[in-house]
C-alpha cells in the first residue's frame, strides 16, 4: 500500500505517453483513410461494430473487472474460471451471429445488404479473439504494470493503423479496416499471455466462477445501458439517415472521443486498479479523486474547447472536403464531451468502491433519454442529433455527481473546484482565439490549414499564459508533487543508463582480452 501511489503516478505516465502518441498516430490514421475510404465504407464498418458491439455486451458479464477489484488473493483458479467463462460466451455469441447474418442485415435496410452478410461474420470472430488477451491484460492491471500494458497496446496502434492504410491503399476498401482490427487483437493477445506467462487452460472452478459472477453481473447490466446509451443515437442515424451520415457522424464523435479514449482511458485504468487497492480508506480516495479531476480537466478542457473553435479549419484539412457535414456535430459535440470529462473516473470510483449498481442505474437513465432525444432529434438531421447527445450529457453529468456525493465523501465542492483552474484558463484561450479568427477571417483571410496553424499556436500561448498569470495554488501544489515524481524517475533511468555502459564496457574489455 506503501508504494501505491508512486505505482499509481507511473502508471499513469506510462499510460498517458502511450495515449498522447495515440492521438497523434490516430490524426495521421484518419488522414490517410478519411481520402482512401469513403463516408459509406466507414459506415458499414460502423453498422458491423454496432451490431458485434450490442452482441458482445451480453458476452461481458466484468468478469474482469471482477479480478481487477477482488480484494482478496487472485489464484490460478480465477485465473482459468476468468478465461474460461469469457471464451465460452464469446464463441457461443459468434455462432449466434453467423446463424442470425442475413436476418440482421435485412434490417438494417439503408446499409449495402451484401457488404454487411459478407463481412459480419468476419467483424464477429473479433469477439473470440479477444479472449486472449482480456485476462493477461486484467491480470496486468490488477498488479498496476501499466508499463508493459502501454508498451504492448502501443505497439498494436501503431501495427494496426499501418496495415488499414496499406490495405486501404491497395483497395481493400472497407475490409482494411476489418483485417486490420483482427490482427491488431490477436497480436494483443499472443503478446500479452507470454509477456504474463500464462497459458490458456479450460478449467472452471465454482467457487470462483461464483464470487466473480456475484460482482460481473451488475458490470453486465451497466455495459449493456452503457452500450445503448453510446449507440442509440448511431442507431437513429444509421436507420433514419442511412450509412454515409453514420460514417459522417462516427467521425465527428470520434474526434470528439479523442480526448477520453487517448488520455482519460487511460488514466481510468490505472484510477480503478489503485481505488481498488484504497477502497477501505475514504479519505485517500477522496483526496486521489480531486487530483484526478484536476488533471483530467486541465487537459481535456483546452483539447476538446479548441477543437470546436477550429473545426471548420479542422475538418478539410485533416479529412478533405467529403467531410464537411462532419463540422457542425463536431463542434456541438466538443461541449457534451467537456461535460462528460470526469463521468468516467466517477465511474470508476463507484465501482472500484462496491458502489456498481448505481453505476448500472446510471447508465440506465442515460440510455432512456438518450433514445427519447436521439428520436426527436434527427428528425433535425446531424447537427440535432449532436444537441440531443450535449442536452444528455448534462443531465447525466449532475445525475454522477448527485451519486458519488451520496455514496461517498466526495462533496460537490471536490467535483467542482479542481475545475476551477481549467475553467478559467480555456475560457481565456477561446475568447483569444475567437478572437484571432474573427480579426483574420474580416480583414486578411487566410487558408484552412494556415488558419489552423495560427490558432492553435494563438491558443497554446494564451493558455499557458493564463496560468502563469493567474497561478492557481491547486495547479502549483500538482506541478510541484509531479516535478518530485520526475526526478525519482529521472534517477531511476540515470541508475539504467549507468548500469547498462557498465556492461557495455564490461563486454568490450573481455572482447578486447581475447
Amino acid at each position: 500500500m506503501k508504494n501505491l501511489g508512486s505505482k499509481a503516478k507511473i502508471g499513469i505516465l506510462y499510460n498517458s505517453g502511450a495515449r498522447f502518441a495515440g492521438i497523434g498516430l490516430h490524426f495521421i490514421n484518419i488522414y490517410f483513410l478519411a481520402r482512401l475510404l469513403t463516408p459509406e465504407d466507414f459506415g458499414m464498418v460502423a453498422t458491423g461494430w454496432l451490431i458485434i458491439g450490442f452482441a458482445t455486451k451480453f458476452g461481458e458479464f466484468g468478469f474482469n473487472m471482477g479480478l481487477i477489484q477482488r480484494n482478496a488473493e487472485v489464484t490460478e483458479k480465477h485465473v482459468n474460471t476468468l478465461f474460461t467463462m469469457d471464451l465460452v460466451f464469446k464463441v457461443g455469441l459468434w455462432l449466434i451471429v453467423l446463424v442470425a447474418t442475413k436476418t440482421i442485415a435485412n434490417f438494417f435496410d439503408r446499409v449495402d445488404f451484401t457488404g454487411l452478410v459478407a463481412s459480419l461474420p468476419v467483424i464477429s470472430f473479433y469477439m473470440v479473439l479477444e479472449c486472449l488477451s482480456t485476462t493477461p491484460l486484467a491480470m496486468m492491471q490488477r498488479e498496476l504494470d501499466f508499463k508493459s500494458r502501454s508498451i504492448i497496446m502501443m505497439t498494436e496502434r501503431v501495427i494496426e493503423s499501418v496495415l488499414a492504410i496499406a490495405m486501404a491503399y491497395a483497395g481493400y476498401g472497407f475490409w482494411s479496416l476489418i483485417y486490420s482490427k483482427l490482427i491488431g487483437i490477436a497480436i494483443i493477445g499472443i503478446w500479452s499471455a507470454v509477456r504474463m506467462k500464462w497459458l490458456p487452460k479450460l478449467k472452471i472452478d465454482r467457487e470462483a466462477a461464483k464470487e466473480l459472477f456475484s460482482f460481473g453481473v451488475m458490470v453486465f447490466l451497466r455495459n449493456l445501458f452503457r452500450y445503448g446509451a453510446d449507440n442509440a443515437a448511431n442507431f437513429m442515424v444509421l436507420k433514419v439517415l442511412g450509412g454515409g451520415a453514420l460514417g459522417i457522424y462516427e467521425k465527428a464523435f470520434g474526434l470528439m472521443r479523442l480526448p477520453q479514449k487517448h488520455l482519460t482511458k487511460g488514466m481510468n485504468a490505472v484510477v480503478f486498479a489503485a481505488v481498488a487497492r484504497i477502497q477501505d480508506e475514504p479519505e485517500r480516495v477522496r483526496s486521489a479523486f480531486r487530483k484526478v479531476v484536476l488533471v483530467v480537466s486541465l487537459v481535456s478542457f483546452p483539447i476538446l474547447g479548441g477543437m470546436a473553435v477550429v473545426a471548420a479549419n479542422l475538418v478539410p484539412v485533416l479529412l478533405g472536403d467529403q467531410w464537411l457535414e462532419t463540422i457542425v456535430p463536431l463542434q456541438i459535440m466538443c461541449v457534451a464531451g467537456i461535460l462528460l470529462a470526469i463521468d468516467p473516473f466517477i465511474n470508476s470510483v463507484l465501482t472500484a468502491t462496491g458502489f456498481v449498481k448505481f453505476t448500472a442505474l446510471r447508465r440506465a437513465i442515460e440510455f432512456v433519454l438518450i433514445s427519447a432525444a436521439a428520436f426527436f432529434g434527427v428528425k433535425f438531421g446531424l447537427a440535432g442529433v449532436a444537441a440531443a447527445v450535449l442536452v444528455v450529457s448534462f443531465i447525466v453529468m449532475l445525475v454522477m455527481m448527485s451519486i458519488i456525493t451520496s455514496k461517498s465523501k466526495i462533496s460537490w465542492y471536490d467535483c467542482l473546484q479542481p475545475m476551477g483552474p481549467a475553467m478559467v484558463t480555456t475560457f481565456s484561450m477561446l475568447a483569444a482565439m475567437l478572437a484571432v479568427k474573427f480579426g483574420f477571417e474580416s480583414s486578411y483571410p487566410l487558408s484552412d490549414f494556415l488558419m489552423l496553424i495560427v490558432l492553435s499556436i494563438a491558443g497554446i500561448l494564451v493558455y499557458f499564459g493564463s496560468h502563469f498569470l493567474f497561478r492557481f495554488q491547486l495547479v502549483k501544489d500538482l506541478m510541484k508533487e509531479l516535478g518530485g515524481d520526475w526526478q525519482k524517475i529521472g534517477k531511476k533511468i540515470r541508475k539504467k543508463i549507468q548500469r547498462i555502459k557498465k556492461q557495455f564496457f564490461t563486454f568490450s574489455e573481455k572482447k578486447t582480452a581475447v
